[in-house]
């Protein structure tokens, strides 16, 4: 008996540490709103996926909610945010895409959505949780336009599960909170109607998707690097397609 109990003083906490890391993912998309439903449900697919797929690596405790169609509401989104248990060494994942506007001048960065979600509001209530890391993401534009589709095809964007994926999810610690545009700027997405073999969705959320991709197989992968990727690809590809500059805008804790 005693050394059963001396082998669970030595291991049982260890054990008891590393059932407590947990993944939370929020995946919460318009579905249902012309003419972005085409858009944002490319975009669910492609982010619950790489959800999964980081769940599947890093993560193998993970709780997933997905709220879409007549399932999103804010009412949904505060019980999620009620009732998820986050303990210290928790990750937070949030991905946001709608109808985003800023209408009057305020005193945010951030969007306000049409279901509504205030993504100032949003934020402080995830950074209220104090999880170990959180990823904040908000797909939608970020001005009195509402909504900008571009037709044209686009590449298909598939995380490799590497050692980088770890540093980014196991080994970060602090708040990262992301909208696909500045104050002011309309958020583009991509629209393939003709051909269903190609992959579209919002410009931010492929370019966010392509910068993990390329810092997963990097052994010195950071947030930083992520970020600054994401903001290069977004400005590249925007511009690409529609002759205008999509700038996202980042803020840390």
């Amino acid at each position: 008996m005693r050394f059963v109990l001396f082998f669970w003083f030595l291991t049982g906490p260890c054990l008891l540490l590393a059932k407590s890391h947990t993944l939370h993912a929020l995946v919460a998309c318009d579905t249902t709103t012309e003419p972005i439903q085409s858009i944002t449900r490319i975009d669910r697919e492609r982010v619950k996926k790489f959800v999964l797929s980081v769940a599947k690596e890093v993560n193998p405790h993970a709780n997933i909610t997905v709220l879409d169609g007549e399932m999103l509401s804010m009412e949904n989104v505060n019980r999620w945010l009620s009732t998820t248990h986050v303990d210290p060494a928790d990750t937070l994942f949030c991905y946001v895409t709608g109808l985003g506007k800023r209408g009057a001048p305020q005193p945010t960065p951030w969007p306000l959505f049409s279901f509504p979600l205030d993504g100032s509001l949003f934020i402080e209530k995830v950074r209220a949780l104090r999880p170990r890391l959180a990823i904040i993401l908000f797909e939608s534009c970020n001005s009195v336009v509402l909504t900008t589709s571009v037709k044209k095809n686009f590449y298909k964007c598939a995380p490799h599960l590497e050692q980088g994926l770890h540093v980014l999810f196991r080994k970060s610690r602090g708040i990262i909170a992301a909208c696909a545009a500045e104050a002011g700027q309309t958020a583009i997405g991509i629209c393939v109607n003709d051909n269903p073999y190609v992959t579209a969705g919002g410009v931010f959320t492929t370019s966010f998707l392509a910068s993990v991709c390329e810092q997963a197989d990097s052994k010195e992968s950071s947030w930083e690097k992520v970020l600054k990727k994401t903001k290069l690809y977004c400005e590249k590809l925007s511009k690409d397609v529609s002759s205008t500059t999509q700038t996202p805008y980042f803020q840390t804790w």
